[in-house]
């Protein structure tokens, strides 16, 4: 669930993603030069997704443009060297079957016909471990309504690495279960628990390190969102110590069997520059409206656009609501 979250968020990005450039004569060199657009987001987990399609010149760009799918390319992908078997799944979705570590190194490859060949590199990184899991409420004023709110406010720790550069995302993870009353043959009642999973949308308006944007900024149309709800960040202002995150959700347990969970995502620089890219565009009214220049996305895909980033994930135990609250 966890890495498919994410391949979905950066999947939709790619209905975002288009050849870029900052002067008219790049403008019309690319138009006419399609390229591959390669996704591929590798984790501990046994199945890695890549999706694979095709780039949009944006002088030919409009609204009612599809993502052209690439169904026949052949792709390579390693793990520390180590070729593994790519499966096709549908119209240029691929996976790959592959138990990987922390420190493994990720190649991927991609070649199609009448297109240049695509490729990159990534590295999965280590986790790092978030210590307990706080639940308390809150009421906060909302300045955009001018009314206050309630929210549950979830708190964790985690010691930040104090050798490296560090990127992270974090997300809350609710569990719904729900008791389900049926009689068997014996005309005795059976009590069965349905139990799902979802994420929670996020309120970043207690935590400053997911908010660097200012008054003043706002006043000059900045916002400060994240893109596919995902807040990300990095340790400039935390390196090497140990951090409090303080998290906001709605208000959302009806049942003292359900439960929230922090998810702390390390994520490999490529990938947080990548989200970064995509935030400092739909933040900006300027951007939005066409009064900045066109900027390109970050990618680290050579002869091509996209992203091969590696991530890993640390989590908290469930906290719920005592029984005695409802």
């Amino acid at each position: 669930m966890n890495h498919r979250y994410i391949q979905l968020v950066i999947i939709t990005a790619m209905a975002l993603l288009l050849t870029s450039c900052k002067d008219t004569m790049t403008l019309d060199r690319l138009s006419n030069e399609p390229k591959l657009v390669v996704y591929c987001l590798p984790s501990t987990a046994d199945t890695t997704y890549i999706n694979v399609s095709r780039s949009i010149a944006v002088r030919n760009y409009n609204d009612n443009m599809r993502i052209v799918d690439i169904d026949n390319a052949t792709i390579t992908y390693t793990v520390n060297g180590q070729p593994q078997q790519v499966f096709h799944r549908d119209g240029g979705n691929y996976y790959v079957l592959a138990h990987q570590n922390a420190g493994d190194r990720i190649a991927v490859s991609v070649s199609a016909p009448n297109l240049p060949d695509a490729s990159g590199e990534t590295v999965i990184p280590d986790t790092v471990a978030v210590k307990g899991i706080g639940l308390h409420d809150v009421r906060l004023f909302n300045s955009d309504y001018e009314r206050s709110e309630d929210y549950y406010q979830l708190t964790t720790e985690f010691a930040d690495p104090s050798q490296s550069r560090d990127y992270y995302a974090a997300r809350v993870l609710l569990m719904t279960c729900a008791d389900i009353y049926s009689v068997d043959d014996n005309y005795k009642y059976i009590v069965t628990t349905d139990t799902s999973y979802s994420y929670r949308k996020i309120y970043t308006g207690s935590e400053p390190i997911f908010n660097p944007i200012t008054d003043i900024d706002d006043d000059f149309g900045f916002d400060g969102d994240f893109f596919g709800g995902l807040p990300i960040f990095s340790d400039a202002a935390i390196n090497g110590t140990t951090y409090k995150l303080h998290i906001n959700v709605d208000p959302c347990l009806n049942d003292y069997k359900s439960g929230l969970m922090i998810e702390l995502l390390h994520l490999t620089p490529e990938f947080y520059h990548f989200l970064e890219s995509f935030n400092s565009v739909n933040n900006s009214d300027f951007a939005r409206h066409g009064m900045s220049q066109i900027m390109p996305t970050a990618s680290n895909v050579r002869g091509g656009f996209g992203l091969i980033g590696g991530w890993n994930v640390s989590h908290t135990g469930y906290v719920r609501r005592p029984k005695n609250e409802y």
